[in-house]
């Protein structure tokens, strides 16, 4: 649903952009407007929404990908040794 609410965003704002610049007798940039802003959110906002969703809920994402209990530990674990595992 996320998805679908970003897709009529940017295309308002494509919509507005092109209606401002004056572009509607020009099928190449107009096209080319609607293309970058769909670009622009799709790729940008969405990349942001899956790197806020990983940062803030980690333990959700980490039960969907059902990983260990323990890996938060390990890898603690592992930066505390070291590679060798001598304490650092």
């Amino acid at each position: 649903m996320i998805f679908l609410a970003l897709w009529a965003i940017a295309l308002a704002l494509a919509l507005t952009h092109v209606s401002i610049a004056r572009l509607w007798p020009y099928p190449l940039e107009r096209a080319t407007i609607f293309l970058l802003y769909q670009m622009t959110v799709a790729l940008g906002v969405v990349g942001f929404l899956a790197f806020a969703g990983h940062v803030l809920r980690p333990a959700e994402i980490a039960a969907r990908r059902q990983d260990p209990e323990t890996a938060e530990l390990e890898a603690r674990r592992r930066f505390r040794y070291g590679v060798h595992g001598g304490q650092l």
